[in-house]
């Protein structure tokens, strides 16, 4: 039986070169979400904003910048960090897939935000 209060059935957005796709709805504490990166050739402006993100690499590598460190995540991996710390991701060597979850300040500043 169709049960759309339970089921989420995403739909995935383009934006900057990344590809996402909501896995919560955005009226609890914490929003998740799947996302693939793409290697840009440049490395993303690291940003900083309130809140504390949580990622989990599915496939792929990518480039974590967190401050003046700079952190290779493989598939299998996992971060957690807060961005009151200037922080950036880059897919590296081909695509990457993560799944994220923002805490309500996050989910503001990465889904309302032209940053990445």
């Amino acid at each position: 039986a169709d049960d759309p209060d339970v089921v989420i059935r995403p739909v995935p957005t383009d934006w900057h070169g990344h590809t996402t796709w909501p896995l919560s709805r955005p009226t609890g504490n914490t929003t998740a979400m799947k996302v693939r990166l793409t290697p840009s050739g440049r490395a993303s402006e690291p940003r900083v904003h309130p809140g504390h993100d949580w990622l989990y690499v599915l496939d792929g590598r990518i480039r974590l910048t967190l401050g003046e460190r700079t952190i290779v995540v493989e598939a299998g991996e996992a971060a957690e960090f807060s961005t009151m710390t200037p922080h950036a991701f880059d897919a590296i060597d081909g695509p990457a897939e993560l799944l994220m979850v923002f805490d309500r300040d996050g989910q503001r500043a990465h889904l309302h935000s032209d940053g990445g």
